[in-house]
């Protein structure tokens, strides 16, 4: 495995793979990790067992709220290195905070995918979606990768990169692997560290009451009974800033008579951390709960 810190050598090692005749499959990620990742890896293995397997660890400033937040990151680089190695990887790209802006950030050109980048987190978390976007087209840019892979946890940036490639005609097929798993439940995150152990010991019931929630949407619920329900269990096991949307799962749009599945996404803060889940389901032929529902709102001003 071979560890590359400067964009002009990865950009070297692309164009090398690439007359070489190999395929690159990257995945980008922002380091601590974990079993998600590796099930990143598979994928890529799994869709493209020939391609060069490129990994970015970068924890990326233009995508946090606050310094804080951003120095409390959680990083384990050399563990990292090992996990990556253990899996075969062959290279790893790990710039430092200058080496992707050299010219700081203040007058430094950003990328906005309009609407997703402003519903459900990034209504809450005011320009993280435009960090994300940039960040991703420099490193497509760099690397010039055949696939990219992300997980179907972070739903809402596994769509905005999809629609990104779409309108960007970037020529890059966009994998995803399903969310990875805790055996009670909860969602595989980097930030699950900073959770207390008895937050931890209540984490899972986020999924839980997700799932309530959609059964009683199913059912025939309003929305609006749906969100109330969702609250109030939420606020039960002492969580708050809780979400629950219900969304076309493609187009993250209100659901419409052509829509086939939809997707429950949910998110709510525990201690410090702010948890996400989501479930994509088919829906009844019968929708009379759905229509003209406001599906963007937040359930918890």
């Amino acid at each position: 495995m071979i560890v590359v810190s400067e964009r002009l050598e990865i950009s070297r090692i692309s164009r090398s793979l690439r007359v070489c005749g190999k395929k690159i499959s990257l995945i980008p990620t922002m380091g601590k990790i974990h079993r998600g990742h590796i099930s990143l890896l598979e994928k890529s293995k799994l869709e493209s067992p020939e391609s060069s397997i490129i990994v970015s660890i970068f924890v990326n400033p233009l995508q946090f709220d606050s310094k804080a937040d951003y120095d409390s990151y959680p990083k384990s680089f050399e563990r990292d290195l090992r996990i990556l190695e253990e899996n075969k990887v062959d290279f790893v790209f790990s710039p430092s905070v200058d080496e992707m802006y050299p010219c700081g950030f203040d007058e430094h050109t950003l990328v906005s995918v309009p609407y997703i980048s402003e519903i459900l987190i990034g209504k809450v978390r005011k320009g993280h979606f435009n960090g994300v976007a940039t960040v991703l087209g420099k490193l497509f840019n760099m690397v010039k990768p055949d696939f990219v892979v992300f997980g179907e946890k972070d739903y809402q940036q596994l769509a905005l990169v999809r629609k990104m490639v779409y309108d960007m005609n970037y020529d890059i097929e966009v994998l995803s692997s399903s969310t990875e798993r805790e055996s009670d439940g909860l969602a595989i995150s980097s930030r699950n560290v900073f959770l207390s152990e008895e937050d931890r010991k209540i984490a899972p019931k986020l999924k839980e009451t997700m799932e309530s929630t959609i059964l009683k949407f199913l059912s025939g619920f309003t929305f609006e009974e749906c969100t109330k329900f969702f609250r109030e269990e939420m606020r039960k096991f002492g969580f708050s800033d809780d979400n629950f949307s219900v969304l076309d799962s493609v187009s993250l749009k209100e659901i419409s008579p052509r829509s086939e599945l939809a997707i429950a996404m949910v998110s709510a803060r525990l201690g410090r951390v702010t948890l996400l889940d989501n479930k994509i389901f088919p829906l009844p032929e019968k929708r009379s709960n759905f229509s003209k529902n406001n599906l963007l709102k937040r359930s918890s001003k």
